[in-house]
């Protein structure tokens, strides 16, 4: 807080907080002619109502409020309706000098690059009014479903394992396509570990190109694979993202765009879907588009929970979450790799298929 001595101040609220009641109650104390309202949009309509109250107390006032177009909220209505507004997107941010033509050809082929840099608002279609919108769409989804294509690169294993009524799904991914091996609804762990170990030996599939959703019963299938000297990675929904880093003042401060690891891996099969990766013409790869993400309050991506779903009658996206643990590590867009060769971890470039015994027997312990 900054007070004048010749009167007027100048204070700071934040309506970032997990306790709801709290947060209401300290902007219910306070009042202003003017307000600043940073990041505008990541604010939920009834904490704005909330915020908006406190212009009352003064006829001469005015809100300024800054943000990006994540959501179809009060932010689009105010933005619509308000003849005061100053815009800039990646065009007049060229114009003014603030981004190189480089810099933005850079970031076009990264996440968010229509909402951050060309400032366009999701349409109404595509969001609710809680703020969740569709992973994709399911005409992304029968295009990815209708490619033909050659498979090219590693193979990757992602593993779903079954447990309450759901079923036990095991979806292998390339750089550029993706099918499903095996799924059962026998409730074993012993099945699923010898249901993977067989996997890995028919594909040629080395333990580090493995990936479990731990949830449920895949802690316990990971454990007994340790124990027959098989280790697997282990993915856990709620872990922490891979970290970015930016250097202010000298010194790195490290961030992720994403809540946890599942908000990740499941935009990273977002972007593969859109950079052209295909899949086998099955319709279980449908469930993808029942999963729904948002932007939470303090403007990281977050998915929605598989009870969640539940509770809007949709069944447990096995099949979707199968595949999607196999991009909790990134990926390769497909066309990244040479489709006349093959990469494989620990092993670098294949140039042959007469050479994959030999992988195989060398480096991964595996027959032929």
């Amino acid at each position: 807080r900054i007070t004048y001595k010749n009167g007027g101040e100048v204070f700071i609220l934040s309506a970032q907080t997990k306790n709801r009641k709290a947060m209401m109650d300290a902007l219910l104390s306070f009042g202003s002619p003017n307000i600043i309202l940073d990041e505008s949009p990541l604010l939920s309509d009834e904490v704005y109502a909330m915020v908006k109250r406190m212009l009352g107390g003064s006829q001469d006032n005015f809100m300024l409020e800054t943000g990006n177009p994540i959501n179809r909220n009060h932010f689009y209505k105010a933005f619509k309706s308000s003849k005061d507004k100053i815009f800039i997107d990646d065009k007049m941010a060229l114009k003014e000098g603030r981004f190189s033509k480089e810099y933005l050809a850079e970031m076009s082929k990264e996440a968010f690059y229509s909402i951050l840099y060309e400032c366009k608002f999701p349409t109404g279609n595509d969001i609710d009014n809680l703020g969740w919108r569709p992973l994709a769409s399911l005409d992304l989804i029968e295009q990815a479903r209708s490619k033909r294509v050659r498979p090219t690169g590693r193979k990757l294993l992602g593993i779903d394992p079954g447990h309450g009524g759901d079923e036990s799904v095991y979806v292998i991914r390339t750089d550029n396509y993706a099918y499903v091996k095996d799924k059962d609804n026998i409730k074993n762990l012993m099945v699923n570990v010898e249901k993977t170990q067989r996997i890995m030996k028919e594909e040629g599939i080395p333990q580090q190109d493995v990936f479990i959703d731990t949830l449920g019963i895949g802690e316990g299938v990971s454990d007994r694979l340790e124990e027959l000297g098989v280790y697997i990675n282990r993915v856990g929904a709620g872990d922490r993202p891979t970290q970015e880093f930016k250097v202010i003042n000298g010194k790195r401060e490290y961030y992720s765009k994403f809540l946890n690891v599942k908000a990740e891996m499941y935009m990273n099969l977002k972007d593969w879907l859109e950079a052209g990766g295909a899949l086998e013409d099955n319709p279980d790869f449908d469930e993808i588009a029942d999963n729904k993400w948002k932007f939470n309050s303090s403007g990281k991506v977050q998915m929605k929970s598989k009870q969640e779903l539940k509770l809007e009658g949709i069944d447990s996206p096995n099949t979707a979450e199968a595949l999607a643990v196999t991009f909790s590590k990134g990926f390769n867009k497909p066309g990244e790799v040479d489709s006349n060769s093959l990469w494989i971890a620990g092993a670098g470039k294949v140039e042959t298929a007469r050479e994959l015994p030999r992988v195989r027997e060398e480096l991964y312990n595996l027959p032929d």
